[in-house]
């Protein structure tokens, strides 16, 4: 009898995988193809693939843009070390959900420019401007994503457009991440402090206070898990403050509901450009400039 239950157990898993599978399939099947694109497949391989450091992805800050709408600083989206003439994905990846949203894919050509390939069809580029605008909340993170599509080797850069974080004159640095999708669980991230240095760390929320013994590592970094939830309540404020021989790191934060109407309040776009395999000296600043006037910035 116990071996007919673990048999029964076994199948009921396999089915279930194979439903999801052929579901996946399914859907595939029924969605239009445009321009050689397939957004879900697409989204199959970011999901399924490798870490590679054998081309990066990597963020910096670059010169303001200058709209009708106001002067916005460019997040500098850098791949280096893209192979030419194989093809890869862009992708947008929301690491709360699993989300991922495949924007296009493109080939690095011998003259530096990008082949594109999205639902429009086929095109060319120097760059890809983006907007990062809608769904954004303080603290979240957005994944970007670069995959090739042949070998499904991926690298991601992490931006946090409204970030929660304190740094002291000494160095020393600690940000806060959500990590749950109700804006009620965060990470402490911490680093700039001695090698294995002992911190206090004081959380307060609502009437709960705790106090921690907290040891950095090797690099002088550690990495805390917070939760100020209270029961009864969706949202309200919370502090840490981490205490150090010589000085305090204080950070006050909303979570839950709080924190989405801090988001409102706070509201803006961020205008992130795509380049690929050029430094910023390699950057014309007015082509820029006009590639960014058929987005949602102006």
């Amino acid at each position: 009898m116990k071996y007919k239950i673990l048999i029964a157990f076994a199948f009921t898993i396999l089915f279930s995988g194979c439903s999801r599978n052929f579901e996946r399939h399914w859907t595939e099947i029924r969605t239009v193809k445009k321009g050689g694109f397939n957004a879900l497949r697409d989204a199959w391989i970011v999901e399924e693939g490798i870490p590679t450091d054998t081309f990066t992805l990597a963020l910096e800050t670059s010169d303001p843009l200058t709209t009708p709408k106001g002067t916005f600083p460019i997040a500098l989206l850098k791949g280096e070390q893209i192979p030419l003439d194989e093809r890869f994905i862009f992708a947008i990846i929301d690491p709360l959900s699993g989300k991922i949203d495949a924007r296009f894919e493109f080939q690095m050509q011998e003259d530096g420019k990008l082949k594109i390939y999205d639902r429009n069809g086929t095109r060319i580029e120097n760059e890809i401007p983006l907007i990062a605008a809608e769904g954004l909340i303080v603290a979240k993170p957005i994944v970007y994503a670069v995959a090739s599509k042949e070998k499904g080797a991926v690298a991601t850069a992490e931006f946090i457009p409204y970030p929660l974080e304190t740094k002291t004159e000494s160095g020393a640095h600690a940000s806060l991440v959500v990590t749950h999708p109700m804006l009620t669980r965060f990470d402490l991230r911490a680093d700039g402090f001695a090698p294995h240095e002992k911190i206090k760390a004081v959380h307060r929320s609502g009437d709960k206070e705790e106090t921690l013994d907290l040891l950095a590592d090797e690099n002088g970094a550690f990495l805390l898990p917070l939760n100020p939830t209270v029961i009864g309540r969706l949202g309200g404020e919370a502090s840490l403050i981490l205490i150090r021989e010589n000085e305090e790191l204080c950070i006050d934060y909303p979570w839950g509901a709080r924190l989405e109407k801090k988001t409102f309040e706070e509201r803006s776009v961020f205008p992130v450009l795509f380049v690929v395999n050029r430094g910023p000296e390699e950057i014309d600043a007015h082509l820029v400039q006009n590639s960014f006037q058929h987005t949602s910035i102006y």
